[in-house]
């Protein structure tokens, strides 16, 4: 998908270490992509499920209610994501969107607000971002003021080592005897029976 085709408003790019993060916000939707070498994995959430092209997906997943899913993407990353949706009273959905825009602006997140050209609403679009050396954090918020519909978003992208960790284990020198026998470790002379 390309960034023309998805509309975005605004876009971030953070590289750390071995993985790259790239965050695209537009009007009630985003796009994620973390990438690890030749291994990358793309969440888009949006309520136009047609703009997203079929070839690569993996799921979709329609998001009302409570949504959970885990995904291995290649051996390298481990991609989960929590998803809820809920439809708020109209003063409690104003309260929750001053919150997050409180909180995406604190927080240098992606921010968008826009008005819908049919509804009149005017509607907001937050993507929040915590980077840690093996792995990304990312909140997301998309508040439909037309219905009072909010919905949220947390994703983990978790990269594995790209080396196993080896454990060794020390060799134990301690003889080990039979029960049903006598003690072997005994001196004895060659040619001579145990016993």
């Amino acid at each position: 998908m390309e960034w023309e085709q998805f509309n975005a408003t605004q876009s971030n790019t953070v590289r750390l270490g071995e993985y790259e993060l790239e965050t695209w916000l537009a009007h009630g939707a985003h796009m994620l992509r973390f990438q690890v070498g030749p291994y990358c994995a793309v969440e888009v959430i949006t309520p136009r499920p047609n703009m997203c092209p079929r070839p690569g997906r993996l799921l979709n997943i329609p998001v009302a209610g409570e949504r959970d899913h885990f995904q291995p993407i290649g051996d390298r990353i481990r991609y989960t994501v929590a998803v809820q949706t809920e439809q708020l009273r109209q003063h409690l959905f104003d309260d929750e969107t001053e919150t997050i825009l409180k909180l995406g602006e604190s927080t240098d997140g992606l921010v968008d607000q826009h008005t819908d050209p049919t509804t009149g609403s005017r509607n907001l679009s937050v993507i929040c971002v915590q980077t840690l050396r093996t792995e990304a954090h990312v909140q997301t918020w998309h508040l439909d003021a037309s219905c009072g519909l909010v919905v949220r978003g947390q994703t983990i992208f978790d990269l594995k080592p790209s080396t196993p960790i080896v454990k060794t284990r020390r060799q134990s020198t301690n003889t080990i005897l039979d029960t049903d026998k006598k003690d072997t470790t005994q001196s004895q002379l060659p040619g001579e029976p145990f016993g």
